[in-house]
């Protein structure tokens, strides 16, 4: 009695994002210890600042994006897949909830409703003409430079009144065969270099599996009931 109901619809691309009820007692630290083997699955140079930023994130929005960079087939995707299915077990390598193919105004807007969470922007792969390629580029910049000031791009409506931007409120962690041009962008920007053989892959396949069961999630929740009560503090 008393309770009212707040019924949401998000877009396909975020309809993964779910929390389970927070685990308590040994289930919680069986969540959070299997969380924690994600930093197994790689050199510290590498999990630790993804890791990181999973935590992060949802402590409020972020005034920096992380950027994971290597050759195809190196386990960029997977990696990033794991960090964002703390999130929602229903995401994975194949599923993430942003790529770079999106155009620069549905990135946008979906970054401004992924509030204090991870936003995994997957694929950043240029090509075509040398415009196509300036122009994905100038795309990654407009977002990323979002992300690390907090600052949307106004726009007029058709009868000239201004609205305001709509800012990135999560984190961007994004992946891409390339690194983002730009000294302003990349001081905004922590890039991290994926090289062959640095992913243990038998240690990832383990942490899928507690992912896509829905550990990470759980540890997720866990960590959220734990932290809301001592926000202030």
């Amino acid at each position: 009695a008393g309770k009212t109901k707040i019924f949401t619809q998000l877009p396909r691309a975020l309809s993964f994002y779910c929390l389970p009820e927070p685990p308590r007692g040994d289930a919680l630290v069986t969540a959070i210890q299997a969380s924690l083997r994600f930093l197994d699955v790689g050199p510290d140079r590498i999990v630790m600042p993804v890791y990181a930023a999973i935590w992060r994130s949802v402590e409020e929005s972020a005034d920096f994006g992380i950027h994971v960079n290597g050759k195809s087939g190196l386990g960029k995707s997977e990696l990033a897949a794991l960090a964002q299915q703390h999130l929602g077990a229903g995401f994975n390598s194949r599923n993430l909830p942003g790529s770079w193919s999106s155009t620069a105004n549905a990135l946008e807007a979906t970054a401004f409703l992924v509030k204090d969470a991870l936003f995994v922007v997957d694929d950043f792969v240029p090509r075509g003409s040398p415009s196509d390629v300036n122009r994905a580029h100038r795309d990654a910049d407009r977002l990323l430079r979002a992300q690390g000031n907090h600052s949307g791009r106004a726009r007029c409506q058709r009868d000239g009144t201004p609205t305001e931007g709509k800012a990135p409120r999560g984190l961007i962690l994004s992946t891409g065969e390339l690194s983002l041009d730009g000294f302003s962008l990349n001081s905004r920007l922590l890039d991290v270099q994926l090289r062959e053989k640095d992913l243990n892959w038998n240690r990832v396949s383990e942490c899928q599996a507690d992912a896509q069961r829905g550990v990470y999630a759980q540890a997720m929740a866990g960590f959220l009931s734990w932290f809301a009560s001592r926000r202030d503090r």
